[in-house]
């Protein structure tokens, strides 16, 4: 059965005319997911953590996440939120039921009990007991316990002493659950309903009744059909920026041009519609003046780009395709480590037809950046033809975004062809355990193989993984061993079967590497990674990552080198070499949509870039003449 929970939060009143100072927001990019956080002067905390909240902007940093359901979609973001913890040393307590701390423990972040008191501590739900509570804030849960085994969770409320504000978080995920857990809600009344519910179950006559039992209450509802996927403007800004340089190159993202039409949902019939809101961007309640804040307008790309135009009226661009040519490549991710608001993480998306596709490597929120790019039909339509899935080692900055793509699968409810996913021996055993902690047990696809990459090195002629090269028209795949900070990584060499048997070589993360520079020789793109400038080449030594001059000397034999996987920092444009060779070697950014034979054309358009972003290039020209005369003292 599925974990079913509750929370309800409530504050004493500690502002002039009795009022709440909180407010509750909408976090989450994929609405469809939902994540919320409630915000006090002097806490956060969060409801759910899908991925991509790390990124969101926080008044201050949560100290309390709430999980109310074990599916990934609640729980794909806590891994990130670990590890960022951990670096700011910073304590964060999770709640949820029991198996959730086998969930996340991977890549170090172990969930510890409370007796500890590392960074992450993780807090299993007690029957009839609060979850937490200090001098403001209190949030209650009770269980439902059989032979003392937690198997649902429904919201429990408290209210203050007295009685000004309360917030009710429901997830529901049948109609039964309501039934027994009906009476627990007898005597609350809240001031604000989140509804995490099932929307076939919202769309219930039973659960509409149900919630009009809350009389002057406000409603947040989540729907799950909704499919949209919401880009931050900071990101909208960057692509109308790089549109404005090469249109060609980059498309205006999907769904960019106007504001998206409201999914109403069945709520809206038996709410009036001043009380209910349907999740949107940004959307936010003030508790204390009781109103509501709507979510950020639409991006306005047709403003931005006609002041870039007068700003830059001697900039020359290349008008868009028509008829898009292959092999191509679609970056996804093209930063290190944790999404940031400029770049997500590592993931590529080779294309050798309309119908045919291989991602290299999926980081968090793989998913959302193809539903941004594509709108949410067309990327089930590319993830339906992709045949090859290669994460590259076990860095979740490669792999958190797998587990979306396969429950993408899922919601297709049709067959589908066969889909290989390369990767190390320990992750897949993690995402089999994962899967089926998640009740989506691997048996049930039995189209999906799961190979190493040492596998197809010793079995390159194994019928299965040729068959899915065919699907992918692809003539060869082959995993190349790198060095890194964790064993078994891998990049890999791919050939395609089109009449110029394109070539493309990934590096994945690694040192320089001859055996990628060997790989390389005279193909037509090598994909490296360039996670440090030149100056901090020590710093790079050390993590087993390589500089932007490590990745251009390993690609001296190539015919092109994308420089890629960049760190996290808030420049746009990376600073390159004074020898940097821009008919030899381009920058890659997110969203960067161009066919292989087309890099000649796009090195060409680096100098309007350094135009554009000339701001940045500066701040890094100073960063690097302080850290050299750091280094001379």
């Amino acid at each position: 059965m599925n974990i079913l929970s509750s929370f309800l939060i409530t504050r004493q009143s500690s502002t002039i005319g009795g009022g709440l100072n909180a407010s509750v927001w909408l976090l989450s990019n994929i609405v469809s997911s939902g994540c919320v956080k409630f915000e006090t002067p002097n806490d956060t905390l969060i409801f759910n953590c899908s991925e991509g909240a790390t990124i969101q902007k926080l008044q201050s940093k949560p100290k309390h996440i709430f999980i109310t359901r074990q599916r990934w979609e609640n729980v794909s973001g806590l891994i990130g939120f670990g590890i960022k913890c951990q670096n700011s040393f910073q304590k964060l307590k999770v709640y949820g039921a029991e198996p959730l701390d086998d969930i996340v423990a991977i890549n170090g972040i172990k969930f510890n009990r409370p007796k500890n008191s590392e960074h992450v501590t993780f807090y299993p739900l007690i029957k009839n007991a609060p979850c937490f509570s200090d001098n403001f804030i209190t949030v209650e849960s009770i269980c439902h316990f059989e032979r003392n085994k937690l198997i649902s969770s429904i919201s429990y409320w408290l209210y203050t002493s007295k009685g000004e504000c309360s917030m009710l978080v429901v997830d529901i995920d049948s109609l039964q659950q309501l039934e027994t857990s009906e009476k627990n809600f007898a005597n609350c009344y809240p001031n604000f309903v989140t509804h995490f519910t099932n929307s076939e179950v919202i769309a219930d006559p039973i659960y509409q009744k149900w919630v009009k039992t809350f009389p002057n209450c406000k409603h947040l509802c989540f729907d799950s059909r909704q499919s949209r996927f919401y880009t931050m403007d900071t990101t909208h800004e960057l692509i109308s920026q790089l549109h404005f340089v090469c249109p060609k190159f980059f498309p205006l993202l999907h769904g960019s041009k106007q504001k998206p039409l409201e999914t109403p949902s069945a709520l809206t019939a038996s709410i009036e519609n001043s009380n209910y809101k349907s999740a949107t961007k940004d959307l936010e309640y003030d508790f204390k003046n009781d109103f509501w804040i709507e979510g950020t307008p639409a991006f306005d790309y047709e403003l931005r780009l006609s002041r870039l135009k007068e700003k830059f009226p001697h900039l020359v661009n290349a008008a868009p395709d028509i008829h898009p040519k292959y092999p191509r490549l679609k970056c996804l991710g093209t930063g290190a480590g944790q999404p940031s608001k400029l770049r997500g993480p590592s993931s590529y998306l080779i294309s050798t037809s309309a119908k045919s596709h291989i991602i290299l490597d999926a980081g968090e929120q793989t998913m959302g950046q193809l539903v941004s790019a594509f709108g949410y039909r067309r990327a089930l339509e590319i993830i339906y033809h992709t045949s090859i899935i290669f994460i590259s080692h076990s860095h979740f900055d490669h792999h958190l975004g797998l587990i979306g793509l396969i429950l993408a699968h899922h919601r297709l409810k049709t067959p589908f062809p066969m889909l290989t996913i390369c990767s190390s021996k320990a992750l897949l055993i993690w995402i089999r355990n994962l899967m089926s902690l998640l009740n989506f047990p691997m048996s049930n696809y039995r189209n999906f193989l799961f190979t190493t990459s040492n596998y197809i090195l010793e079995n390159p002629n194994d019928k299965i993984f040729n068959k899915c090269l065919k699907l992918s028209r692809l003539r060869s795949f082959e995993p190349i061993a790198v060095q890194h900070s964790v064993p078994k990584a891998f990049g890999c060499k791919l050939v395609c079967s089109d009449q110029r048997s394109t070539s493309i070589v990934y590096s994945g993360d690694t040192l320089p590497t001859p055996e990628i520079c060997k790989a390389s020789v005279n193909a037509d793109l090598l994909i490296h990674e360039s996670t440090f400038p030149e100056w901090e080449e020590i710093h790079a030594f050390h993590l087993m990552h390589s500089t932007i001059a490590d990745a251009l000397d390993v690609g001296k034999f190539a015919k092109h080198v994308l420089l890629t996987h960049f760190g996290q920092t808030c420049y746009r444009m990376p600073a390159v070499p004074e020898n940097f060779d821009e008919n030899h070697a381009s920058i890659a950014f997110d969203f960067l949509d161009i066919a292989i034979s087309d890099f000649p054309e796009y090195s060409k358009c680096i100098n309007s870039l350094r135009e554009v972003f000339v701001s940045d290039l500066n701040n890094q020209k100073t960063e690097s003449i302080r850290r050299k005369q750091a280094d001379i003292t």
